[in-house]
Formats: structure tokens, sequence, C-alpha cells
């Protein structure tokens, strides 16, 4: 865990101060970002001499309060660390960095500490390019550790000034962790307009575009699919220098503007172009789906609350008159089922989460021709989910369900 020394003077109760060996009190806060709105809970404040030699700890509660009493007059640093669940990073916070870098703007010292998310001392393009790639496309940890706290040295010698500890989840630059874990799903949703049929081994291409999206700073985005039927063959991301990869079941892509980039074409909506290929035995609706960490950044960097992204449907070419559909999409409460087959009998429908879990199954009397059931989802966690059809004579049909 990253720190680093900050001095300060504390307010302290002096029992007796007729000797060298009076006993004091040192206690304060332990603050997220010195903020007086955002105590930090569960953190370990450890008492040192300025040798390192450990006098004592103090656990904050709620409140995150410390208190150390019956402290000898002397010079002493207050070193802290946690284990509790760190705030959210995304791309608003590489954006605050790179604008750091190009000198737009400071920081404070728990910015600072923040923002090296390297853990070397310095916040250079090496923390940005940590961000958006190494943290956000694959998943690496920061090498500085979930937390940061500043180093605080304490002197019982005067009595002025106040005890607050800052502290900051590593890499959260902005600042908006809350005590019960920072909520990263916005109002984004991907809606499927058109369709686009595939046959096995058949590539198609097709457009992510965002909807009365003018102009933006930078986008973290995920996509979600079924590796097993889907093949991700190219993705042409927008913006210069933008970065991404399949990573297990998810394509996941980010860019953040880093110039004027006079010479860039203006953004015309579309997001992404991602070529797919069929390579699984698949009937029915395949598309993908919008993960939700995915999020946009406005042309000043701010996060966009609200936001409709679109794709076409990708369907399964299915032979014998079957098909299978899933609607509306996303949905929250229920989803219809619709499916047509060629001839009566039973249809045995299975749901599994993107871990490839079981989460429901249920047997389904259809007659030849179209039949639509209603799916209640009031037990399904948000998220993206693949309903499997299998019908009397065998056939497998396979759609994308996406809960929100």
């Amino acid at each position: 865990m990253k720190r680093i020394l900050f001095t300060a003077v504390f307010a302290l109760l002096l029992v007796t101060n007729q000797h060298l060996f009076a006993q004091n009190t040192i206690d304060g806060y332990v603050l997220y970002r010195n903020n007086p709105q955002v105590p930090i809970p569960d953190v370990q404040v450890g008492l040192y001499t300025t040798g390192g030699t450990l006098i004592s700890t103090y656990t904050t509660g709620s409140n995150g309060f410390y208190v150390f009493t019956n402290v000898p007059n002397g010079t002493y640093v207050l070193s802290s660390s946690t284990s509790i669940n760190p705030g959210g990073v995304d791309l608003y916070d590489a954006w605050l960095i790179l604008q750091y870098i190009l000198g737009f703007r400071t920081f404070t010292p728990i910015e600072f500490l923040a923002a090296d998310v390297t853990g070397n001392g310095v916040v250079n393009m090496v923390d940005y390019l940590f961000i958006i790639i190494h943290y956000f496309i694959y998943g690496q940890p920061f090498p500085a550790g979930e937390w940061v706290f500043l180093d605080v040295e304490v002197s019982t010698y005067s009595r002025t000034g106040g005890g607050t500890v800052a502290g900051s989840s590593t890499g959260d630059v902005g600042g908006i962790w809350v005590p019960t874990g920072r909520d990263l799903i916005d109002e984004m949703i991907l809606e499927h307009e058109g369709i686009a049929t595939l046959q096995t081994g058949q590539i198609v291409s097709f457009p992510v575009k965002a909807r009365s999206l003018i102009d933006l700073a930078g986008y973290g985005l995920v996509f979600e699919f079924d590796p097993q039927v889907l093949e991700i063959v190219e993705v042409i991301p927008y913006g210069d220098d933008a970065h991404y990869a399949v990573v297990g079941n998810q394509l996941r892509m980010s860019w953040v503007k880093t110039s004027d980039e006079s010479g860039r074409s203006m953004f015309d909506g579309v997001l992404a172009t991602v070529a797919v290929r069929l390579i699984g035995q698949a009937s029915g609706d395949v598309s993908i789906s919008l993960g939700k960490e995915s999020h946009i950044l406005d042309n000043t960097g701010e996060r966009i609350g609200y936001l409709e992204l679109s794709a076409p449907r990708l369907a399964v070419a299915l032979g014998q008159g079957s098909s299978l559909k899933v609607y509306p999409m996303p949905a929250s409460v229920y989803t219809n089922v619709e499916i047509t087959v060629a001839e009566a009998g039973m249809a045995h429908v299975s749901v599994y989460n993107m871990q490839g879990q079981l989460v429901d199954q249920l047997n389904l009397s259809v007659t030849a021709g179209t039949n639509v059931f209603t799916l209640g989802l009031g037990s399904y966690i948000p998220g993206s989910y693949r309903l499997v059809v299998q019908t009397a004579d065998k056939q497998v049909m396979k759609s994308s369900l996406y809960v929100r």
C-alpha cells in the first residue's frame, strides 16, 4: 500500500504538562479524501515512532473515529490500512490523470496518491495507460494496492490543529466512493434495431451506435456474448489509440481523447464496427448484450448518466420452420418467449447465467406453429443470460436474455 507523509499538528488533550513524561490523547477521524461527510470504517490506524516502531493500533468504527490515550510527549507518525472493498474506477479517473499530465489541472496530495496507481511516487502516462488497458480491459490489480492513505506526523508539544487522516481507494481520482460501495451501473441500455441473419461459418459485420450523442471524450464498453456460438473476428473502435480485447465471454473496449485530434473525423454516432462469425450449433437469437460496467464520457469528461446504444439483432437461419424469439430486450419484470415449431410436443427450456450455471428450467407443452409464454424475472439478478430450448424433435435453439 502506497503512502506519503503528510505533516499536521493535532488537537491534543494534555492530561499533565509539567514534565517530559506527560500523557496525552491523540484522536481524530479517517475521512475519504478529507471529506467530513464520508468517514471510512474498519481502518486500522497505527501509531508509530518516527523510527518506525509500532506503539499501538486502533480500528475505526462507522464514524471513522480513532483515539490513542496515555501517549508520552514526543513526535509520532500515524499510518493506516484497510481491507474493505475499494471504490470503483472508470475512464473518468483516467481522463483526470490525463488532464493532470497535460498541465490542465492540479491534484491535492490525496488525489495525487490515488492517481499513482503504479505506486512509484510519480503520476505519468504509465498510470493513465494502466487504468484504460491493464485495469479496465484485462482486470489486473493496481501495483499500489487497493487503498492508499496519507501518513501523518503528529507532535504532542502543540495543542492546535485537526486530526484528519485522508484516504482513498486507489485509482478513484474522482472521489465518489461511498461506504456501501460504488455503483457503476448507469442507465445505459443496448437495444436491437434491425436483424442480421447468420449461417454457420458466415461472418457478419455490424455497427454499435450511440443515439443522440454529438461528441464524447472517452468510453469504456463491455459487450457480452456466447463464445461457444460467436467468434469476434474484427473490431474497429472509434477514436485514435483505442484499445480492445476479447476476454472470455466479453469484448472490452476503452478510449480517452488525448488531444484536440483536429485531424480526426467528426463523431458520426458509431462507437465500433464489430464482425462476428457463427461457429457453434445454435438457433434463434445469438445477439450480444451490454455489460454493466459500460460507460461513456461526454465532451467535458463527465460520465453520461443515460444513453441508449443500438445494434442489430443477430439471428441464426433455422430450418424446418422452427424459431425462437425473446422480447422485450432488455427486460426487467418479465419477458416473452416465442417458440415456433413444426410439430407439437414438449419443449424443455433452460436458462443459464454467463458463467454457465443453470438458474431456471421449465417444461412447456407446445403446439405446431407459434407459441408464446411469459417468463417471470423477479428472482433474476440483473445481467446477461443464455436461454436454451430443446424441442421434441431434439432441435436446440438458443437466445440471449438481458435482465436489467
